[in-house]
């Protein structure tokens, strides 16, 4: 009978090493995160006065649909209205605050289109907000834009439901706690104050609410640019 060398089977003490990487593994998969190489905060956005640090993996919701993002821990200094007033007396000040950015690839464009008949079937109609309460916002420069979804109802943008479509990405915003002090307009001041985008080399805002339906996506959609 042959017998068997040892080299055809592994080192046991390697095999009781990685025990404890494959369930840790295991328990991140399980709960919708996953261990990989930090692949950094896309270049089209940017975030100043602040700290970013990858954390991982998670699983989100968007238009029904689950989706697995990357996200991003961030600390920033934004500003707060952290007493309230008459009009003009209200009083503002610079707190530090903690959010999360989670990054997920949208190059098949599901999310995109899904967002871009909700702005249609909204703006079409000469209406500010949509069935579900949402506000949006399309920005454009040369050919590349930035779509955006925002909640009418703080405590909404707070659930982390605030998020914007640029160049087969979408970024979801979270507001996760103060560090400190509170206040009120934290999500505001950050996406104004800390948070940059950039689409063909020009600088634009994450959003803005609008006064009024905006005609200019209505006649592209119509033109069928969005389908490009």
């Amino acid at each position: 009978m042959p017998s068997l060398s040892s080299h055809q089977f592994p080192n046991p003490n390697l095999f009781v090493r990685w025990i404890p990487i494959v369930l840790l593994q295991c328990a991140l998969a399980a709960n919708g995160y996953a261990l990989q190489a930090d692949p950094g905060l896309p270049e089209d956005i940017q975030i100043i006065n602040g700290s970013v640090k990858y954390s991982g993996t998670t699983q989100i919701e968007i238009f029904g649909q689950k989706h697995v993002g990357s996200v991003f821990s961030i600390a920033a200094n934004v500003k707060a209205e952290t007493e309230e007033g008459f009009p003009n007396l209200e009083v503002y000040e610079i707190v530090p605050a903690e959010f999360e950015i989670i990054v997920v690839e949208d190059k098949s464009k599901t999310i995109h289109d899904a967002l871009i008949e909700r702005i249609y079937d909204t703006w079409s109609k000469n209406k500010l907000y949509s069935v579900d309460l949402y506000y949006y916002y399309f920005s454009i420069k040369s050919g590349q834009y930035v779509l955006t979804a925002v909640p009418a109802a703080v405590a909404e943008i707070r659930a982390g439901n605030y998020f914007f479509w640029v160049n087969g990405r979408v970024f979801k915003v979270v507001f996760k706690s103060f560090k400190g002090k509170g206040g009120f307009g934290v999500v505001d001041s950050f996406a104004s104050d800390n948070l940059r985008i950039r689409i063909a080399n020009v600088e634009v805002k994450a959003y803005q609410v609008p006064y009024r339906a905006m005609k200019d996506f209505v006649k592209f959609y119509n033109e069928g640019f969005f389908k490009h």
